[in-house]
Order: C-alpha cells, then sequence, then structure tokens
C-alpha cells in the first residue's frame, strides 16, 4: 500500500524525483542484488544500491495465462552476470520493484510503493539481460476441485 498521497506526487512530480529500485533475492545466495535506476548510487532503507539503466515493461494482460513483465538492463557491468551464474540462471529467483520519492540531498530514503514478482526466466545475449517476471500461474487454480453449491450439490441447499 502506497504511503499517503504518494499516488498524487507521482503525479505531479518530475520523473527525476521518483528512483525506482530493484532488490533481487535468490534462495541460494544471502546476499541479494540491490540496483537504482539513477545517475548515481543510492542509499534504500539502510542499504547500498548500485546505479544502473534498466527498462521496465510493465505486464500485460493476455487471455489464457498469468501476466507476466519485462526487465532489460545491459550487460555492461559484472555484478549482474556474476549474481546470475552465483544463482545457478537465476531460477527461483523474486524481483522487489520499488519506486521511491528522492529526498532533496538526492537520496531515496524509504519506498513508498513496491510489488514482488517471481523470476520466471533470464535470457543473457552480448549486449543485454532479459527477465522475465510474473508469478507462479498454480496461484490461478481453484484451491477445491468442486465447491458445494445450490447448483453443485442441491441436496444439501
Amino acid at each position: 500500500m502506497p504511503a499517503p498521497g504518494f499516488d498524487i506526487a507521482l503525479r505531479a512530480l518530475a520523473p527525476e524525483d521518483i528512483v525506482p529500485a530493484l532488490e533481487i533475492r535468490h534462495p541460494a545466495l544471502a546476499d541479494p542484488l540491490r540496483l537504482a535506476v539513477s545517475p548515481q548510487n543510492r542509499e534504500i532503507a539502510g542499504q547500498a544500491y548500485t546505479a544502473i539503466a534498466l527498462r521496465l515493461k510493465l505486464a500485460d494482460d493476455r487471455a489464457g495465462r498469468a501476466p507476466r513483465a519485462e526487465l532489460r538492463m545491459d550487460n555492461v557491468g559484472r555484478e549482474a552476470m556474476a549474481w546470475i551464474a552465483r544463482s545457478g540462471g537465476g531460477a527461483g529467483a523474486t524481483v522487489r520493484i520499488m519506486l521511491c520519492l528522492a529526498d532533496g540531498d538526492a537520496q531515496a530514503h524509504t519506498p513508498d510503493w513496491e510489488r514482488t514478482l517471481d523470476v520466471l526466466g533470464i535470457e543473457v545475449t552480448d549486449t543485454e539481460i532479459v527477465a522475465t517476471l510474473g508469478y507462479d500461474p498454480g496461484l490461478d487454480r481453484a484451491a477445491v476441485a468442486l465447491r458445494y453449491e445450490p447448483e453443485t450439490a442441491p441436496g444439501l441447499f
């Protein structure tokens, strides 16, 4: 849930006042990869975030499949590739996407909006790293196979 007034501030502020940040975690790794879309490194919630250029394509809404988002970053630094290698290709990782309002000293101290998505797959080329984000399609399944309603069990009602 966003902080009070965050939606109004998001629409009113210039884009440079909003700092998107990512925290990529994997169960096999103790330290998450922390990245901020910013020209300089940031400190968010007491943690250091490395500045990087990212492109995020928001989730689509296609019939018959779970929504998917796409995260693209340039394959220019060793940190992301080292993290992908240590995590065994990133399978099972989660990405916490945060938006932070930058204060006067160009630091973003706390996330004002956040969502966590699963990493469904990572593709690496010579120039780009592309991660497909979403959630487990198993979450779309019904909890029970048959519900007892007047239509399915008229004798009970």
